[in-house]
């Protein structure tokens, strides 16, 4: 998937740190955005609408 691609070149060492079950750096672009990789290894956003009665690619969009 291409967008698998693109995030490991962006984001080599936030993928690793939450690979390894640590959270991003707090130096990260990524911060602010609580990621989280899904079961098939892709960026996604966490936030409160994890509550919200949609689906799931609306409530954890892909990070791109």
């Amino acid at each position: 998937m291409w967008i698998k691609s693109a995030q490991r070149e962006a984001f080599p060492f936030d993928i690793c740190n939450l690979s390894d079950g640590k959270p991003v750096g707090v130096k990260s672009r990524l911060k602010t955005l609580t990621p989280f990789l899904d079961e098939s290894d892709i960026l996604r956003v966490d936030g409160r609408i994890d509550r919200a009665a949609v689906c799931y690619d609306v409530k954890h969009p892909m990070i791109i």
